[in-house]
């Protein structure tokens, strides 16, 4: 059962990646380089800073940072940990695919799809309130992901296993951000031990 899930994801894969050209490589390649997308990051920061209080905005890009650390951590974890060959270094793959990337290190799962997801599903949930439309920042993460099979780095289920995964610690951390769990823990009062000699 297992093989049959794998090679359909490597299926999906050669399908996916073969309809892309020559004529959209550029706009590929633009999508999948995070440098692309600072100017809608600093858009982002400016809108926060120009809609909350600076003690809000602070927290609210504190938190973002922290999950984004967190997402970047666990992600590398879990890759070293399951140890998948991404498609541009396996030699079954590389004759069968457009490749426009050749990352080194393993493929599942996603970087690209947690970093987006957590992100942009945290921004969401923070700002909604706030903001009458939000929903255009899917737009980042529906690229970014994509652009992984495109340039031909990633099966989909690394992008699905990748969104899902990011989607769920940004649930965690907006939690904590509601909760305001940082500041609790900041100003949480010292209680000395009943056994002062076990701190000597």
């Amino acid at each position: 059962m297992f093989e049959k899930i794998l090679d359909a994801d490597s299926k999906i894969l050669i399908y996916l990646n073969n309809l892309g050209t020559t004529m959209f490589d550029w706009f590929w390649m633009a999508c999948t380089n995070e440098v692309t997308w600072i100017p809608l990051f600093v858009f982002i920061v400016l809108l926060v800073y120009r809609r909350f209080s600076a003690e809000l905005a602070l927290k609210i890009l504190m938190y973002a940072l922290l999950l984004l650390a967190a997402n970047l951590i666990l992600t590398e974890i879990v890759k070293e940990a399951v140890g998948r060959i991404r498609p541009n270094n396996d030699r079954a793959m590389i004759h069968i695919l457009r490749i426009l990337s050749s990352p080194p290190n393993y493929s599942f799962f996603s970087g690209h799809a947690s970093s987006s997801f957590c992100i942009t599903v945290f921004l969401i949930f923070t700002l909604k309130k706030h903001f009458k439309s939000i929903s255009w920042l899917w737009v980042w993460p529906i690229l970014f992901t994509y652009s992984r099979i495109y340039v031909g780095v990633h099966y989909p289920s690394d992008l699905i296993a990748g969104s899902l995964f990011g989607w769920l610690l940004a649930i965690i951390f907006y939690k904590l951000y509601e909760n305001n769990t940082l500041k609790k823990l900041i100003k949480a009062p010292y209680k000395p031990s009943a056994h002062p000699e076990w701190e000597a």
